[in-house]
């Protein structure tokens, strides 16, 4: 696997990436962090863990915990910033949720209940965010004018887009 500079550099290399959605994810632990500039800060991390538990606890910034899962290139800046917003609203509902044992009851579980599997990891993060870029995707492919350019997703493995019927045939899938 890739470093996740080089990951970053190749995407954009294309200097029609101007505008992009970075997808992290914590190989320690699974969760997930968005950003418009393809790092990871601490402030990032405190805005998206607003409330960290022990179910949820409060990533750490070191840098080899985090690879990247995805970057979704967009038609333009201001589009970009509504998916991102959106992004991130869909992950604080839900983990904000007054109703969390509904959301919990949806998760899969482990044998022994909980929603992690070997030691913290909990993968159902990394399945959450990949239905949320499906949701948000489709909101950008309703909303786009004719003639612009469909939503384009960088993957790192093709196992982590998950099946392709769950994705809008006008969204591109590259694997990076």
């Amino acid at each position: 696997m890739k470093s996740v500079a080089r990951f970053i550099k190749s995407v954009e290399k294309n200097p029609a990436v101007q505008s992009a959605v970075h997808v992290f994810r914590n190989g320690r632990t699974g969760q997930i962090i968005y950003s418009r500039r393809g790092v990871i800060t601490q402030e990032l991390i405190k805005e998206q863990f607003p409330r960290p538990n022990w179910q949820n606890e409060l990533p750490d910034i070191r840098k080899d915990l985090w690879r990247p899962l995805a970057i979704l290139k967009l038609g333009d800046k201001a589009t970009a910033d509504e998916a991102i917003k959106a992004l991130k609203e869909l992950k604080l509902e839900r983990s904000l949720a007054k109703n969390g044992d509904e959301i919990s009851e949806w998760r899969k579980k482990a044998y022994d209940g909980n929603i992690w599997h070997y030691r913290h990891y909990r993968p159902v993060y990394v399945h959450e965010s990949v239905a949320d870029l499906a949701t948000v995707t489709d909101a950008c492919v309703e909303t786009s004018a004719d003639g612009e350019e469909p939503p384009e997703i960088f993957w790192t493995d093709q196992w982590s887009r998950g099946a392709a019927e769950l994705w809008n045939p006008n969204v591109k899938h590259t694997t990076v």
